[in-house]
């Protein structure tokens, strides 16, 4: 009779167990319908706090007073790695701090308006670059890729077109370094310091006053140098110190010497729109020696002549 009596309580402890596993799927299940019934019956959903039905005007209604709406959250590499975007999606930029929406060609401040280090900006040729703020300064974060390339035998025209060289003649290299421009051809030919030259409306050739702000505000010289650089190997050589702090992303893309050897790809050049006072021929170079990491600094030099063809940045008009 024990044994008996022993084995009754187990099965309706078992039965009990069961029977309450099976309440708790019948419940999710509910609840899952509850949810999901609005969508198949009105193409309409809610999720709300005090099961309210959906606003009439939307296809989706999040109602809550306790909690928010967390969108996905993208570090820029990983937003611009996003495939053929959707007009009007939506992310959480961590670099920015900031909502922002894919308006069908750029990333932008979900806000509206321009905000430098969130928004894109375009060129006259579409082709798209990032921003970066440093102190209250604007800059592109890519090198400069607008007009059509030549052979690096030929020269520049003072025409209507943009003219530029791609490192060994290689087309792609334009798209992965950014062109390689004259000195005459990049400040479309105006000898006026801080014309907008060849960049995108409302930005302009950076003076050397202007660059040497930007380095100041980085710490100078040698601190400067790897706050600017690109992380990593993929461009520069092995062991570089490179945080690329400031948003610049400097990588080395070499120069054209004289329409006749392309100059090492081991630093990188950047052309300013300050003219040598004592020798015309010659303009303001910034430079980012990245040959030895231990020894990697910001350079600047008004001995280069404006026959050789290099980067440049654009930075925004105040």
């Amino acid at each position: 009779m024990k044994t008996n009596t022993f084995r009754m309580k187990k099965y309706l402890q078992k039965s009990d167990y069961s029977g309450l596993v099976k309440r708790m799927i019948e419940k999710v299940n509910t609840m899952l319908i509850l949810l999901f019934v609005p969508l198949l019956i009105n193409g309409q959903a809610a999720v709300t706090s005090d099961g309210s039905a959906p606003d009439a005007s939307a296809i989706l209604t999040v109602k809550s007073t306790e909690k928010g709406f967390l969108p996905p959250r993208l570090t820029t590499i990983q937003r611009d790695a996003i495939s053929t975007p959707a007009e009007g999606l939506v992310i959480y930029n961590t670099d920015h701090k900031a909502l922002e929406m894919f308006n069908g060609s750029l990333w932008g401040p979900l806000s509206g308006g321009f905000r430098c280090g969130a928004s894109q900006i375009t060129d006259n040729d579409g082709h798209i670059y990032n921003t970066t703020l440093i102190g209250n300064q604007c800059w592109l974060a890519e090198n400069l890729n607008s007009g059509a390339m030549i052979d690096m035998a030929s020269n520049p025209s003072d025409n209507d077109l943009a003219e530029k060289y791609c490192y060994d003649n290689t087309a792609s290299n334009c798209n992965e370094y950014g062109g390689l421009y004259k000195w005459d051809e990049l400040m479309d030919y105006q000898n006026e310091e801080g014309v907008q030259g060849i960049c995108p409306t409302g930005w302009h050739v950076p003076a050397t006053a202007e660059w040497l702000t930007m380095v100041n505000y980085l710490g100078g010289w040698v601190d400067a140098a790897n706050k600017l650089k690109e992380a990593g190997t993929q461009h520069w050589g092995t062991g570089n110190l490179g945080t690329n702090s400031s948003g610049f992303t400097a990588i080395p893309c070499g120069f054209l010497y004289l329409n006749s050897i392309w100059y090492n790809t081991y630093n990188a050049w950047f052309f300013t729109s300050t003219e040598n006072a004592g020798n015309t021929s010659w303009a303001g170079v910034y430079y980012i020696n990245g040959l030895d990491p231990e020894e990697s600094q910001v350079n600047f030099s008004q001995d280069y002549k404006k026959d050789n063809a290099m980067s440049v940045r654009c930075i925004k008009n105040q």
